[in-house]
């Protein structure tokens, strides 16, 4: 169950528009156990729903 902003606090900061879950970071790091991800080698995976690429938080 994905957490929401409160409308009353405005635009929303996060561009996916939903605080991120366990289940978020969970699954990132699922993909990395299977094969898959064989070329994937020592990157910074950035699991923050887009905020990162949108400036951060203001």
């Amino acid at each position: 169950m994905a957490l929401r902003w409160p409308r009353r606090r405005g635009r929303h900061p996060v561009p996916l528009k939903r605080l991120g879950a366990a289940q978020d970071v969970g699954s990132a790091a699922a993909f990395l156990l299977v094969e898959d991800s064989g070329w994937v080698t020592g990157p910074t995976l950035v699991i923050d729903g887009g905020l990162a690429f949108m400036g951060g938080v203001e």
